[in-house]
């Protein structure tokens, strides 16, 4: 048996911890089953692939300035703790776009297909009956993002999914086709023949990326990340921070935190912790249900329904009331198609 064990001088962090270590124990046991089959994978090849084992971060690295790495890692756990991935938010158009070349790769046994702008999912195909556990993706890009190796060339290498199947492992193929994004192909077959298949179809990819404009939509895209709330709909609010979860695809949207308000250097810190305390106190309760904790220095409210879950923040001297957090939740969802991705094609063939 394994044992993991993490302590921490805050208080009511607890669930947060928790989140953590799953990570953690996750991403430790796709490494040790990628180590232990790295000589079949390696000698199969007829062309010289680059294996990683660098151990998965549990915390993507974020285009964010001015937050530390504790504080990615702590928003990391709590929306991981949710089973959650993010997306990158991109036209409906770019991101049909790139939907559409996911979903006929020339060859048999593919069982996924992802694009990523470094941690966001920027568009995923699945095949016919293959179900990609939200927490299998989170460990999917991490694993990606967090080892240097993947990032010299070509990559074929084998990962541990337990949401899939904790006893067994995949093979992965990895390309990014500029510095921040990323080609990624799961197979359920090992070779060489799959291994080619695989390159040339992500070079025919990067082609189509390229002159459609989509490559420059996903590049500009994530410059902007993460993206800040609108002034003239809701600066008169004085918003710190919005979080937005959706259960049924489990997919989420931060918002950048306000740079208009002197909220401290932990704020977002102190924000994410509010945010786990109601989810706490709202465990097992019938839905709608709602929570509202206040400090001294924010307010963290959070709304939950079948269909969403809405986070907030904002100073303690401001008040929202439920027809704003209403319009709020009105506008994240009017904005679905750019800010989540709507439509995940099946893979044909």
């Amino acid at each position: 048996p394994g044992f993991w064990i993490c302590s921490c001088a805050s208080p009511g962090t607890d669930g947060i911890l928790r989140s953590l270590l799953s990570h953690y124990s996750s991403s430790l046991l796709s490494v040790l089953y990628a180590a232990s089959s790295v000589p079949a994978a390696a000698t199969s090849q007829s062309r010289k692939l680059t294996v990683s084992l660098s151990s998965p971060s549990a915390s993507p690295q974020k285009g964010q300035t001015g937050s530390t790495e504790n504080e990615e890692a702590l928003e990391d756990a709590v929306l991981a703790e949710k089973g959650g991935f993010e997306p990158l938010p991109l036209n409906a158009t770019m991101r049909h776009i790139a939907n559409n070349m996911l979903k006929t790769y020339g060859t048999s046994h593919v069982l996924a297909g992802l694009i990523l702008a470094d941690h966001r999912v920027v568009a995923m195909s699945l095949a016919k009956n293959f179900v990609l556990q939200p927490t299998d993706i989170v460990l999917l890009v991490n694993f990606v993002v967090a080892s240097p190796a993947l990032r010299q060339a070509e990559s074929w290498t084998p990962i541990c999914l337990p949401g899939f199947n904790d006893r067994a492992f995949l093979y992965m193929y990895v390309r990014y086709l500029v510095p921040h994004v990323c080609y990624i192909c799961l197979s359920s077959k090992n070779d060489g023949d799959q291994f080619f298949a695989l390159s040339s179809h992500c070079t025919k990819t990067f082609a189509l990326l390229t002159n459609t404009g989509c490559l420059t939509a996903i590049e500009r895209s994530r410059e902007y990340c993460p993206y800040s709330l609108p002034r003239s709909l809701w600066g008169s609010l004085a918003l710190l921070h919005v979080g937005f979860f959706l259960p049924p695809s489990k997919q989420f949207f931060s918002s950048a935190l306000s740079s208009e308000i002197d909220t401290g250097k932990h704020a977002i810190r102190d924000i994410l912790k509010l945010y786990v305390q109601c989810d706490e106190s709202l465990q097992g309760a019938k839905l709608p249900t709602h929570a509202y904790i206040e400090t001294e220095r924010h307010k963290a409210y959070v709304w939950r329904t079948a269909e969403f879950h809405l986070y907030t923040a904002v100073p303690a001297w401001i008040e929202l009331t439920t027809v704003v957090l209403e319009q709020l939740a009105k506008w994240v969802m009017d904005q679905r198609p750019f800010l989540f991705i709507t439509n995940i094609p099946v893979i044909s063939g």
